[in-house]
């Protein structure tokens, strides 16, 4: 495979996954996943960042490493179909949020089985639209 078209889909899958993101945890379960945190009001203001103190390259080196991820999880795949990749991307999303979250739960007061649960579909959602879009970019490479 042509390493500029893996660097691509790389790339591109990261842009995927800070645009969505963004629009599913910014905009859809932000409200929903701080109402339903097991932090106090007073204290979620103190764990969360306000827009304006975002770390912006922290959150892009992120979204790029987790874009190199997936791309490498969809060129070991090998997958031919979008039904494919997005059965793929699911499952990974779902198991590797789940092992993250889970965590959280049996080692922190941060969340809540519903802000977890919330947290879990969202990265599922995500990371299937992102492998999708990359294993269409890496099949194309052929």
């Amino acid at each position: 495979m042509n390493q500029k078209k893996f660097l691509f889909a790389a790339i591109v899958g990261a842009i995927t996954l800070f645009v969505l993101g963004g629009l599913i945890y910014g905009v859809f379960l932000m409200n929903f996943i701080n109402s339903h945190s097991a932090l106090s009001p007073d204290v979620l203001v103190q764990v969360n960042k306000p827009m304006e103190k975002l770390d912006w390259v922290m959150l892009i080196l992120s979204n790029v490493a987790a874009g190199f991820l997936i791309a490498l999880v969809c060129k070991w795949g090998n997958f031919k179909t979008h039904g494919e990749s997005l059965k793929a991307g699911a499952m990974f999303g779902f198991l590797y949020a789940a092992s993250i979250d889970l965590g959280f739960l049996s080692f922190t007061n941060m969340l809540t089985l519903t802000s977890a649960a919330a947290d879990v579909l969202g990265n599922t959602v995500m990371t299937a639209v992102a492998f999708v879009v990359v294993a269409k970019l890496l099949r194309k490479s052929k």
